[in-house]
């Protein structure tokens, strides 16, 4: 019986499969190359498979990959790993980390004017698991917390109607304070 061959572009690889079978396709020059108009990262960021999530975009982000594309829906690295329904917080943390350092925004508004803190206020954790990504995002030069989404809300106005997010609400609105006086 003849075993058939399927073959899959890297951007799908970094997506579906894990991370060993992405560094067997990997070929150098792959981390330059975009894919419907979005660096390889995006698809790694995205794989279901935590382990393998943060093994290639680590790999990807020490190889140089572009992390200030923006997707189709105006949606940055940040909006996208953010997005993700399982995380590991401290992984996550670390990789936001280096996606900033490397020159990705985390004021860029989406299509429907959200800015990626919005994502993790929907984060299905408690405030203090998240607070190492708070910690992150407030040691920021300028946090965007007065900009009004598709809906008419703010991050804070968004948060306010969460019944687990009272910490940061209370930070949230402290941060606008300070910046105003």
């Amino acid at each position: 019986m003849s075993r058939e061959v399927i073959w899959m572009n890297i951007d799908m690889i970094a997506k579906l499969k894990r991370s060993e079978e992405f560094f067997a396709a990997f070929q150098e020059g792959d981390q330059l190359k975009y894919f419907d108009g979005i660096s390889l990262i995006f698809y790694a960021v995205s794989n279901k498979d935590l382990e393998s999530r943060y093994k290639i975009s680590n790999f990807l982000l020490d190889k140089g990959v572009d992390v200030t594309s923006l997707n189709q829906d105006h949606e940055s690295i940040l909006h996208v790993l953010l997005s993700q329904v399982k995380n590991d917080i401290i992984q996550v943390t670390n990789l936001c980390g280096r996606l900033i350092s490397m020159g990705a925004d985390i004021n860029i508004l989406d299509n429907n004017n959200r800015v990626a803190l919005k994502y993790i206020l929907n984060m299905k954790y408690a405030d203090e698991e998240l607070k190492p990504i708070y910690d992150l995002w407030f040691s920021q030069e300028n946090v965007s917390l007065t900009t009004k989404d598709k809906w008419g809300m703010t991050p804070i106005e968004f948060a306010k109607k969460l019944p687990y997010r009272k910490d940061i609400v209370e930070r949230m609105e402290l941060y606008v304070r300070e910046k105003e006086a």
